[in-house]
């Protein structure tokens, strides 16, 4: 486990911390792909943050068991890679400023735009509902003005969202797990909403599988390496039915 100190920086501002981690990553992949179970005591270098029952929100150290508070009151945090973003008690979003690999507790937050009650920071964007299960995504975030610009509204509607790597999910008042396809680059929102089977009232999907649990408070879990040939299911049976599907 990596301390506070990234170790050696390169002249271009990568760490060693980093370097190491994506080192362990990549041979994670080879490992399991020739049927070997691999075990990493972390999959990000990206601090972990929680909220006690009063609101407080605290920067959990890597090298200790106890919680270092940070200034202000949340309901809900998201810590991922495009920073962390909260909401309060009045449904208020808010972003942390000046948060790096040395500076992993930042410098304040900043009120953003808009009302959610949920929000998720991950590999593909920054993504909230509101109060009326509304849709929203962060547009114009970038490396000058990591909160954002605007909120643009998506079509459906959901109770909880995930926003990681393998794309955009999430649930519905129903209970009902949804995927959101054509996310890229050019398209960073995507196009549809495509159905997947099964019922949770939370989810939740990174390097270790999509995790959920349901009406009966069971964990469900899909294993990582099952994600992908999950979503090439999912994406041909709507394929199929040859129309768009919209909660």
């Amino acid at each position: 486990m990596v301390g506070e100190d990234g170790g050696a920086v390169s002249e271009t501002g990568i760490s060693e911390a980093e370097i190491n981690l994506k080192i362990a990553l990549k041979l994670q992949k080879l490992l399991e792909q020739t049927g070997i179970t691999v075990i990493l005591t972390r999959s990000t270098d990206e601090a972990i943050y929680d909220i006690d029952s009063s609101s407080t929100i605290r920067k959990k150290k890597k090298s200790e068991e106890n919680w270092k508070q940070i200034d202000g009151q949340l309901i809900q945090i998201s810590s991922g890679i495009y920073g962390v973003w909260g909401v309060n008690k009045h449904f208020e979003i808010f972003y942390r400023t000046g948060v790096t690999k040395i500076n992993k507790g930042g410098n304040s937050w900043i009120k953003v735009d808009g009302l959610l009650k949920h929000i998720s920071s991950g590999e593909s964007g920054v993504w909230g509902v509101n109060m009326n299960d509304e849709i929203f995504y962060r547009k114009g975030i970038s490396d000058t003005l990591p909160q954002g610009t605007s909120w643009y509204k998506i079509d459906g509607q959901l109770k909880q969202i995930c926003s990681c790597e393998y794309g955009v999910y999430g649930v519905n008042c129903n209970d009902q797990i949804w995927f959101r396809a054509g996310i890229s680059k050019s398209c960073p929102d995507g196009n549809r909403w495509c159905s997947i089977d099964g019922g949770l009232k939370c989810i939740s999907v990174g390097p270790f599988g999509a995790w959920g649990i349901n009406c009966k408070n069971e964990i469900l879990k899909v294993d990582e390496n099952d994600i992908l040939h999950l979503l090439k299911e999912v994406g041909n049976k709507h394929n199929n039915l040859g129309n768009e599907t919209v909660i």
